[in-house]
């Protein structure tokens, strides 16, 4: 063989090798556990997510699930809360996983703390279960005040947790806080409402600054951001509806870059528009900015949780959920990196409060679907054409399509899924996801003549 074929033949050899060690590691990357759809384009992430409880936790249901929810997820002393709406008769109810259990398997593994002991018969050990939500039973209209828990948070050591009026009542929302999380121990911290019981609702409590902070819903005056730096003492630190009563009520908060964010709810018509404010500092009366609108028709902004330097937003259309990244949070700097839909599906139309989270490097999102079932979708925020990569976290409903929402939650090594189930109520789904695979970049091979 001449100077020039030896030179062809090792040139070939060694871009050979190169492709069977590229194929290799995507091989040894992808482990099985990935398929792809045809359909779609999109990677299909082949899990099971299992049932690790019963439905609504055995709760008897006198009207059915239909208006039931699965309502906030938080980890608190290495225990998973979960908060929920346990049908207008039995209201707010907060369970979460028995001590020592960190890889719960099935309702064995949960106990409920809201409901209170207190004027109950002598000798039911599930009698708590069906009492009054931290020891309230207000009523009006035949609703609750303490109708589901709406926003679960640890500041100071202690567990906090927020209640939301019941229907269309105004009975103002109401706050408890527990050093334990124990039933019994809970304590009422605020007045109904802060004094105001147009404020039905507060949501997605978060630490910032030193100050324990929430949202509330006023469909009045305009939504309300309420900050407390001991958790018994609260002041207002935002102008009712940033200014415009058609901000009707906060969704969602989240802190990012030394700066507390809120997503935002508006009531206008036709020009329902969600918008995302932020404040640097809650000292003496603080200024909150406007940094994004959403479309019109996108009603609010859920903030999603922030990775790699980025902060992700969500917000719904016509076309379906869209996902939007910043990696300042300012004005203009918004990019949407997800097709409508996530694949263009219109039925996949939203997400809800505590529906994503970070999980071996990745952020997942739980996409709302009535028609086919809640689905999860992650992304490792690669950028691909003008668009970060996703891939579906199992089948659509999580093993039953009737879970049409899901809050999700990491602990320990696995993922987790509070869902709703207007059927057979709400549940509790596991999962465990390796991390995604490794990018593989193609080597430059020079051939030399």
């Amino acid at each position: 063989m001449d100077m020039e074929g030896e030179k062809r033949s090792s040139w070939l050899v060694a871009s050979g090798l190169c492709w069977l060690l590229i194929i290799w590691c995507w091989a040894a990357d992808h482990d099985h556990a990935h398929s792809w759809s045809a359909t779609s384009g999109t990677a299909l992430i082949d899990t099971e997510w299992v049932q690790i409880n019963d439905g609504a936790f055995g709760m008897a249901s006198g009207g059915g699930y239909g208006s039931e929810e699965g309502y906030e997820v938080l980890v608190f002393h290495d225990q998973i809360y979960v908060g929920m709406e346990a049908d207008n008769q039995f209201g707010a109810r907060l369970w979460r996983t028995r001590k020592g259990i960190t890889r719960p398997s099935s309702q064995d593994d949960w106990e409920e703390v809201a409901g209170s002991f207190r004027n109950l018969p002598y000798g039911n050990p599930y009698a708590h279960i069906y009492a009054a939500p931290f020891g309230n039973d207000r009523r009006q209209s035949g609703a609750l005040q303490n109708d589901h828990i709406d926003s679960l948070a640890e500041f100071d050591g202690m567990l906090y947790a927020s209640t939301a009026n019941g229907g269309d009542t105004r009975q103002g929302t109401l706050i408890y806080r527990s050093p334990s999380g124990n039933a019994l121990t809970w304590t009422q911290v605020i007045t109904p409402g802060f004094g105001d019981v147009n404020n039905t609702n507060f949501k997605d409590m978060q630490v910032f600054d030193g100050w324990l902070c929430g949202g509330t819903q006023n469909s009045v005056t305009g939504a309300q951001v309420w900050c407390s730096e001991d958790g018994t003492h609260w002041k207002q630190k935002n102008v009712s509806g940033f200014g415009d009563q058609t901000h009707r009520g906060i969704w969602s908060g989240y802190v990012f870059q030394d700066a507390l964010y809120v997503g935002v709810h508006t009531t206008d018509g036709l020009r329902e528009k969600g918008k995302l404010f932020r404040t640097t500092s809650l000292a003496g009366k603080p200024q909150w900015d406007e940094v994004y609108s959403g479309p019109v028709g996108s009603v609010r902004v859920d903030i999603l949780g922030d990775m790699e330097g980025f902060l992700y937003v969500a917000t719904s259309s016509a076309n379906g959920i869209a996902i939007y990244r910043s990696s300042t949070g300012d004005a203009g700097s918004w990019s949407r990196v997800s097709t409508p839909g996530i694949v263009g599906n219109v039925a996949n139309r939203s997400t809800v409060v505590d529906g994503a989270t970070v999980y071996h490097q990745a952020l997942y999102v739980a996409v709302s679907n009535t028609s086919e079932g809640v689905s999860v979708w992650r992304t490792t925020g690669t950028l691909e054409r003008g668009l970060v990569d996703w891939e579906q976290v199992g089948a659509a409903g999580l093993g039953d399509p009737q879970n049409v929402h899901a809050q999700l939650l990491a602990f320990h090594d696995d993922l987790y899924a509070w869902t709703s189930n207007y059927a057979t109520g709400q549940q509790v789904r596991q999962t465990s996801v390796p991390p995604p695979p490794r990018r593989v970049h193609l080597p430059l091979i020079i051939r030399h003549e």
